[in-house]
């Protein structure tokens, strides 16, 4: 059993990008200012974490079983949040993602080798 009566949110964060670090923390004092955050030591990064029983309500979308079979979709309160900013949000996707580089294969065609790059998903 947890020590903590209260759900968590822990974000794990490389240590290469020590400023995406502070901006989570940041971010995480600013919506929990009455809880306090801390950041816990890993091999090659940092969690981040909060405690507060009101996680699920800003994360409706949890919730038990496996994400690809439940439903997962914006509230309309987030999906209002996305709209007025939606770089900043393309932006936490990217962070969040871990990943600053272009997937890349090759393919024979015409008896010749190409290069193709798309985008990381």
């Amino acid at each position: 059993m947890s020590k903590h009566r209260a759900p968590s949110l822990m974000i794990s964060l490389g240590d290469a990008w020590p400023g995406i670090q502070d901006e989570a923390e940041t971010a995480l004092r600013r919506v929990f200012p009455e809880n306090a955050t801390s950041r816990v030591r890993r091999t090659g990064c940092h969690n981040v974490k909060v405690h507060s029983t009101h996680l699920a309500c800003l994360f409706p979308q949890h919730g038990p079983g496996k994400k690809h079979e439940r439903r997962i979709a914006l509230e309309a309160w987030q999906q209002e949040n996305v709209d007025a900013h939606p770089w900043a949000f393309i932006r936490g996707l990217i962070h969040s993602d871990g990943c600053r580089v272009t997937n890349w294969t090759t393919r024979l065609v015409g008896g010749e080798r190409k290069r193709y790059e798309y985008p990381r998903s």
